[in-house]
């Protein structure tokens, strides 16, 4: 009884323990095999003996009572406390009226732990001729070297138990110590630091496999990024020297715009226009090129959203000359956000090329209110499953046009942690909206 106590006691404490590492979870689960496997012993071992006692008893008791039917029965005086033993730890006698009530009241067989006058009997019972015949072993001795026998068993399970968890602890942390190791080696590594290598500081142990396809993979990682920086510095180099080269010939075009018919002039406004949404569109990319993370980047200047939206409105009117569209600025609040200019026209001019390429007749209108930009247009409008993939990398639904456009204008607001949405209009068309907030 004392160690299913034990046991339940153990569950318990167990459930409040919370296994946090890989280390700890195997202790636990380790520990809990071997220490529920010497309870399961100790259990065993306790039952058998328990058992072997009663057996012995039962065949010592079968042994004495062979004879007794011929023989004379003793007839004792008891007392109320008292028994007198015969034939050292063995008593016979028959039942009477001086027989105390507790032996008068066992029916024929074998009784175990009998209490009488502070001592424990081992009681066995055979009635002849409708006699009953008693015959009692003081077991008292032996009860106590029992209950010495289960408190040893108890002391040395909880021992053994106890043991097994620290041992199985101790050698759990050296067996994960690598693990721990790599662990917080690999938690601890800078995004910014290249040319990293683990794996000599593991060898002879399992996780150097892991180790090294880590260092496997930051080594590709590595020549990856080397690419991407010499990529965009050769990028930058290479458009930006033909983009300059453009320009100064339209500056030098310019110049002579009186040798110029009119047709020539209209040509040499869109080279020079083409050019500067180029270099915008080229600082834009190698921008959201860099590793910098948007809290890190700090704009050095302020762009007026009411003066860009007008000027970017004004650029893309010639776009709708031959068409029944009109185009318009409705500012209800003056904006300013720290961006750049360059960065906040590409963001803009791609909402509002979007709406024109969706829009054959009506308004369109550029809105400021609410610390937001909103290009509202009349067209088509726009399915909500398509909306949804609007802002997606290379994403393109029929008769949409969506594109590398908008996807351009996600990445500029997720650097600056602005958030941009496309909607379905309730009546006609569709809304873009770029919130400051």
């Amino acid at each position: 009884m004392c160690i299913l106590s034990t046991v339940s006691a153990t569950a318990s404490q167990g459930k409040m323990i919370k296994a946090s590492t890989l280390s700890a979870r195997i202790t636990l689960a380790m520990a809990g095999v071997i220490a529920a496997s010497t309870i399961l012993l100790g259990i065993i071992s306790y039952a058998i003996f328990d058992h072997v006692e009663h057996r012995l008893l039962e065949i010592l008791d079968s042994h004495a009572f062979r004879g007794i039917h011929t023989s004379e029965p003793y007839d004792f005086r008891f007392d109320a406390n008292t028994l007198p033993i015969e034939e050292g730890m063995v008593a016979k006698f028959t039942a009477s009226d001086s027989v105390p009530v507790v032996f008068l009241e066992l029916g024929p067989g074998y009784h175990h732990n009998v209490r009488f006058g502070g001592r424990t009997y081992h009681v066995a019972v055979k009635e002849t001729q409708g006699v009953k015949k008693y015959m009692l072993f003081d077991i008292t001795e032996i009860e106590t070297q029992e209950n010495i026998f289960n408190l040893t068993l108890l002391l040395a399970t909880l021992g053994i138990i106890l043991i097994v968890v620290w041992v199985v602890y101790l050698l759990s942390r050296k067996v994960f110590e690598p693990v721990q190791q790599l662990s917080e080696q690999v938690g601890g590594l800078d995004p910014d630091e290249r040319n990293v290598r683990i794996a000599k500081n593991y060898h002879g142990v399992e996780v150097g496999l892991i180790a090294s396809s880590f260092d496997r993979y930051m080594e590709r990682l590595d020549n990856f990024v080397e690419r991407e920086q010499s990529f965009t510095s050769i990028v930058s180099h290479e458009l930006r020297t033909p983009l300059s080269v453009i320009s100064t010939s339209v500056e030098l075009l310019e110049a002579n715009k009186d040798h110029h018919n009119d047709t020539t002039r209209q040509y040499i406004e869109k080279i020079k226009k083409s050019t500067s949404e180029m270099v915008n569109l080229i600082s834009a990319l190698l921008f959201l090129a860099r590793e910098d993370p948007a809290q890190s980047y700090n704009p050095p200047e302020n762009t007026d959203l009411t003066e860009l939206a007008s000027d970017v409105v004004d650029e893309h009117k010639y776009l709708v000359r031959d068409q029944d569209v009109e185009l318009s600025v409705h500012a209800d609040q003056h904006i300013q956000v720290h961006a750049p200019r360059s960065h906040v026209q590409i963001v803009i001019a791609n909402l509002l090329d979007n709406a024109i390429r969706h829009t054959e007749k009506g308004p369109i209108q550029v809105r400021l209110k609410d610390n937001k930009l909103s290009v509202v247009d009349s067209g088509t409008g726009i399915d909500p499953s398509v909306a949804e993939h609007a802002f997606e990398r290379g994403f393109h639904a029929r008769n949409t046009g969506h594109g590398f456009g908008l996807y351009i204008c996600k990445r500029i607001c997720e650097r600056y942690g602005w958030s941009i949405s496309l909607s379905q209009n309730p009546d006609v068309g569709s809304t873009a909206t770029v919130s400051f907030t």
